[in-house]
């Protein structure tokens, strides 16, 4: 039996462009819409589970621009999350949203005003599904969420609105992909139908970051550590490489942990919005280079990504993995279809 092709970009953006020329066909694909669209890993997630992404919402410019590159049959809407007018939204199937998280994470540092703007992001989603109904919404979030001091009345607006709650806590190694990131997943299914079963698969093996990271020195932009990074780094790298005995990943920033370093031997950390983790061999150390970061994210070499390598590493390190995203599309089809 011959190899299946690879999932690239342009090979799956190829077959839907020629399904949208196929009405009849384009319009029996289930609908979705996708609220704080980031770089678009769960509108790749939901391609990939056989999906048509009717509209993606975000409030960056630079996040839309390169959403509409890699998602281009979708519409792309420019909007504060907050004040979206729902009545704006194509009518769909199923709401995807991946509500902001710094308000909910135990790494936002000090509580801040602006926190409360960010949890009550929550509340959008439930807006779209009050005007909307699709029959499913997915809402992502950090483990923390679960936390939420209005997380009780948050699930009883879904029973109001008379929807099936379910939850379920993913991480991407599980799925193949080399990121140890996990995020809890609120599935919520409309009236009838019945409910998905989010029973996880059989760990898919992973590789590591051996596989992923580039450790010849000769090529890439190679700094000397000792020389120039300030002393409170230097001393960070040194327990790492005394901790791990060799060439390792070494978080940038980070609890006491991070002295510890992180092998090799193993998937990447939780990528974030800045550069955190460095590749360290012998004296020589560089960031983790922004293809590395797509292939620890779980985006296929050729995803596009926003032009400026700052934008990319902070849509990288918000996005959902694909991976994750497309099986818990491919569960909700499963009750919807």
């Amino acid at each position: 039996m011959s190899a299946q092709p690879p999932r690239t970009h342009a090979r799956v953006v190829a077959k839907m462009l020629s399904l949208r020329a196929q009405p009849r066909r384009w319009r029996r694909l289930p609908r979705v819409v996708d609220l704080f669209a980031g770089a678009g890993g769960a509108s790749w997630g939901a391609t990939l589970a056989g999906c048509n992404v009717v509209a993606a919402v975000n409030h960056d410019p630079v996040m839309l621009e390169a959403h509409g590159r890699a998602v281009p049959w979708a519409a792309h809407l420019c909007e504060d999350l907050e004040r979206l007018n729902v009545m704006a939204l194509p009518a769909h199937e199923v709401t995807w949203a991946s509500i902001e998280c710094t308000g909910h994470t135990r790494a936002r540092g000090r509580e801040a005003s602006h926190h409360d703007a960010s949890r009550a992001t929550a509340f959008c989603p439930v807006r779209v599904a009050n005007y909307h109904r699709p029959r499913a919404v997915i809402v992502e979030n950090v483990l923390d969420f679960d936390g939420w001091e209005l997380l009780a009345g948050w699930l009883k607006l879904w029973e109001c609105l008379k929807y099936r709650v379910q939850r379920a806590v993913l991480s991407g190694d599980h799925f193949g992909v080399p990121q140890e990131r996990e995020r809890v997943f609120y599935v919520m299914t409309l009236g009838t139908l019945e409910a998905p079963d989010l029973t996880l698969p059989p760990r898919v093996r992973c590789p590591t970051m051996r596989e992923v990271v580039n450790l010849d020195t000769t090529q890439g932009q190679w700094s000397r550590w000792r020389d120039e990074y300030v002393p409170a780094s230097v001393a960070r790298i040194q327990d790492a490489l005394a901790h791990q005995g060799g060439p390792c990943l070494v978080p940038y920033y980070g609890s006491e942990s991070s002295h510890r370093g992180w092998s090799l031997d193993r998937p990447c950390g939780t990528l974030t919005r800045c550069d955190r983790y460095i590749v360290v061999v012998g004296e020589l150390s560089r960031v983790l280079t922004v293809a590395e970061q797509r292939v620890v994210a779980g985006f296929p070499s050729d995803y596009p990504l926003p032009r400026v390598r700052r934008a990319a590493v902070k849509a990288l390190g918000a996005s959902v993995i694909p991976a994750c995203s497309e099986w818990l599309f491919n569960k909700v089809m499963e009750v919807i279809r």
